[in-house]
């Protein structure tokens, strides 16, 4: 129950400032080439052994690499056997869509940091700093400073001519929630939820399904990364199958080429709008720090990314749905909003 719960959580969002130094040309959505860059950059700084593999380094769970892109699972654990786990950051990527940046032309790119990851900051900063250096979207870029979300400002704590990273905030702070209230969630880059190693069609998508895979996501987070928190997973399950929802859901179809399966893959999702009636404190915890966290499957290259939106914001929506993005291939796409257990309210 959320009584039991920290009010604030080890969670920041920092934004890294850069300018183009060589041409860079972005696919529609950069956040996988960015965390694969930057992967890239923090192995060949961090890496000491040069074994093969991670799990077979006998640094494995203390390389500052492996806690970050190698995320070592326990080796027992009483619940369930787990070969992988959440990863303790998100990269978010620029704005959808293809383009060019030139020569001076400025950009920002975000990274969410979890629990131990924050402590890797100064490491990170420099792998961002060598990444970019080389090559990624076919060009280069240099970083001119990295700033920290307080409170939705941004405040600096470093620069390309300092030394060290100042002292910062490194906390999300709950606000109070109504004891119930409507809440909606606007994805703005792909969500992908699966079950059984199946991904989840739009009409397939309800209350109990996304907020149990949120919920289990943020403990599982905290558990390997933070402090363990716990949650009465069986109350907010119930709790969750009980909410009333509107579907405004949709398609968007995306690939992404993978070096290291040497293809491209398909990552297509919903984005859109998901609403949530009379939503319960416990779970608007939860709902809230998703914000930061993401959900579903690729969440660590920015996939799942959605904010909630006020009434007023969402009365506005209401009378924009002109946009049309896809097909889905499981063909559960609607282009009508689907509504599970309430009536359509008149704005």
């Amino acid at each position: 129950m959320t009584a039991q719960l920290p009010t604030e959580w080890p969670i920041a969002r920092y934004r890294f400032d850069m300018y183009v130094t060589k041409t860079m040309f972005w696919p529609d959505y950069a956040g996988s080439a960015i965390r694969g860059a930057i992967g890239r950059a923090l192995l060949k700084t961090a890496c000491m052994t040069h074994r093969p593999t991670c799990p077979e380094c006998m640094l494995y769970r203390t390389c500052p690499y492996a806690v970050l892109f190698e995320s070592a699972p326990p080796e027992e654990h009483v619940l369930q056997k787990f070969s992988q786990i959440p990863h303790p950051y998100v990269v978010e990527a620029p704005a959808w869509g293809r383009r060019t940046s030139e020569p001076g032309e400025a950009f920002s790119f975000h990274m969410v940091l979890i629990g131990r990851a924050l402590h890797q900051l100064p490491l990170i900063i420099f792998a961002v700093q060598r990444a970019f250096a080389g090559e990624v979207a076919k060009g280069s870029a240099e970083l001119e400073s990295v700033n920290v979300e307080v409170n939705g400002t941004y405040q600096s704590v470093y620069g390309a001519a300092q030394r060290s990273v100042i002292q910062h905030p490194k906390t999300v702070k709950l606000p109070d929630f109504p004891e119930s209230q409507n809440v909606t969630l606007s994805f703005a880059t792909p969500l992908r939820l699966q079950n059984n190693g199946r991904n989840i069609g739009i009409r397939e998508i309800v209350p109990g399904t996304l907020l149990n895979a949120l919920v289990r996501r943020i403990g599982l987070l905290m558990e390997f990364h933070a402090r363990k928190i716990e949650p009465d997973y069986s109350r907010l399950s119930a709790l969750a199958r009980g909410i009333r929802c509107e579907n405004q859901l949709r398609w968007r179809n995306w690939s992404r080429y993978s070096s290291r399966q040497d293809q491209k893959i398909r990552l297509g999702g919903v984005v859109g709008d998901f609403t949530l009636f009379e939503v319960p404190a416990e779970l608007q915890t939860f709902l809230y720090l998703g914000q930061w966290i993401h959900l579903g499957k690729s969440a660590v290259f920015g996939l799942g990314k959605y904010k909630l939106l006020d009434a007023n914001q969402t009365l506005e929506k209401s009378h924009d749905r002109t946009d049309k993005i896809g097909t889905d291939p499981l063909e559960l796409n609607s282009e009508k909003p689907l509504t599970v257990g309430v009536v359509r309210m008149k704005p």
